[in-house]
């Protein structure tokens, strides 16, 4: 077997046929033994490595850093195509969104009015739940003498049946009926009360009203495009801000963002062309000269799609996903030939330097 190792070792790189007869003609005898030959190949390997240390360190060295580049991609790939799809239904939750046409030119816009979202929810049976929200910033929250400064968002009653986050106390049918009641994460309840069950308490909220606590949600995952400590109804923001509550019959304010789910059997593109006209339809003298039409954007793309051209989600965080995408080649066969050409070339180059043929 020895003598077999020598003659590989030593074998010209253009007798690759004679090569393989003496590898045939030797090594029949242990085709039958899977640990002799894996034995063989360990201590020939074995042998390499230490008659060439550096060389060697630099290739392991090499594989591992490669290996974990890749693996690294791989985990921001992953992360970036799951974001909000750990949500339960998020296949048929949408935000509302229309486009404009300014003499020729299309814009799109992902801000609402108010009315719209009754006008959904009335208008069309195929829509299961609608809600509306804020632009989701900071707020102070106090209780007592803690206080802290947290994002959180105004949101209908509807919203938690559209995200279904999960509640460690509390649930989506009553957290938000009581315009003034809060829920809050597990995060932003422990700093506010400790340790202490806090549903039913008091929170006060911009040091100007006193909210209480109706339920407590396990903290947004990383891959959560909302990231919010608490929720307000948003009752309570059109009751206690004057520009908001004269807003709900205003369909000409778009300063608000609308958010649906639509039934479990409904398909969106079986919808589309009923939506389209609804924001015309209802404020003409508005939205008819732009000749405004209405759509939904999956949840599904909004991590992925952040900009538009006419009309139409065209990249973002898209373009890069793609792009590592791209330039994975996933032909077993041509990685392997790669593989081979890069050690053929390396062990080329080692004999000149070596004095060999």
């Amino acid at each position: 077997m020895n003598d077999l190792l020598f003659i590989i070792e030593q074998v010209n790189g253009k007798h690759y046929y004679n090569l393989l007869i003496i590898i045939l003609l030797n090594s029949w005898h242990f085709f039958g033994d899977p640990a002799q030959m894996l034995k063989t190949h360990f201590r020939t390997a074995w042998r390499g490595i230490r008659r060439n240390k550096v060389y060697s360190a630099l290739n392991i060295l090499g594989l591992a850093s490669g290996m974990a580049a890749a693996l690294l991609i791989g985990l921001w790939v992953y992360v970036q195509v799951s974001y909000d799809r750990f949500l339960p239904g998020y296949q048929q939750v949408y935000k509302v969104r229309y486009n404009t046409n300014n003499n020729g030119e299309i814009n799109t816009s992902n801000s609402t009015n108010l009315p719209l979202a009754q006008a959904l929810k009335e208008d069309f049976p195929e829509i299961k739940y609608v809600a509306q929200t804020d632009w989701m910033g900071p707020h102070p929250l106090s209780v007592g003498d803690k206080r802290i400064n947290v994002n959180g968002a105004m949101a209908g009653s509807d919203f938690l049946k559209i995200f279904q986050y999960s509640f460690i106390q509390g649930n989506a049918g009553t957290a938000l009926s009581d315009p003034y009641s809060i829920v809050l994460s597990q995060t932003t309840a422990v700093a506010l009360f400790g340790q202490e069950d806090p549903v039913g308490k008091m929170v006060r909220i911009d040091n100007s009203h006193d909210l209480r606590v109706s339920g407590i949600l396990k903290d947004l995952p990383a891959n959560s495009t909302f990231q919010f400590s608490f929720i307000v109804p948003f009752a309570y923001y059109s009751a206690t801000d004057e520009g908001v509550k004269n807003s709900l019959d205003d369909w000409n304010n778009n300063s608000f963002q609308t958010f649906v789910a639509l039934q479990p059997n409904i398909s969106y593109a079986d919808l589309a062309p009923k939506i389209k006209g609804v924001l015309v339809k209802h404020s003409p003298k508005y939205f008819g000269q732009t000749k405004a039409a209405l759509f939904l954007e999956p949840l599904k793309d909004w991590h992925l799609f952040s900009e538009y051209r006419n009309g139409v989600a065209t990249s973002g965080l898209i373009d890069y996903v793609e792009d590592v995408r791209a330039h994975r080649n996933p032909h077993p066969g041509y990685r392997l030939y790669q593989f081979h050409e890069s050690l053929h070339s390396t062990f080329r180059k080692k004999g000149a330097r070596s004095g060999h043929p």
